[in-house]
């Protein structure tokens, strides 16, 4: 099943910004997008330990580059919709299009 449409362009933008980032930020930043693609496919089997793997990502993808942003926002997308906030997604999706924008992606 594919990315539910409202993650699908920010996913696809970011993947093609994976080279940019610096080895120790993309394991992070493919955790993020696997996570994605596993909600928007068979769902997250545990979504407990996903919201608690999430934070980690956040905090640390947060931390890193300014290449590791719109990962941090994806993550952070993620969360809220885990937790059930779609109005802090779409926030964090659009912060994840500015910082993708500001990228030249």
């Amino acid at each position: 099943m594919p990315e539910p449409e409202a993650y699908r362009d920010c996913v696809t933008r970011c993947r093609s910004a994976l080279n940019d980032l610096p080895a120790n930020a993309r394991e992070d930043a493919e955790r993020a997008l696997q996570l994605v693609s596993e909600r928007a496919g068979d769902g997250i089997e545990d979504e407990a330990a996903a919201k608690r793997e999430l934070l980690g990502l956040i905090e640390r993808l947060g931390r890193r580059a300014s290449a590791a942003v719109p990962f941090a926002s994806l993550a952070r997308a993620l969360s809220a919709d885990l937790h059930g906030s779609r109005a802090v997604m779409r926030e964090s999706l659009d912060a994840c299009e500015r910082a993708l924008v500001l990228r030249g992606l």
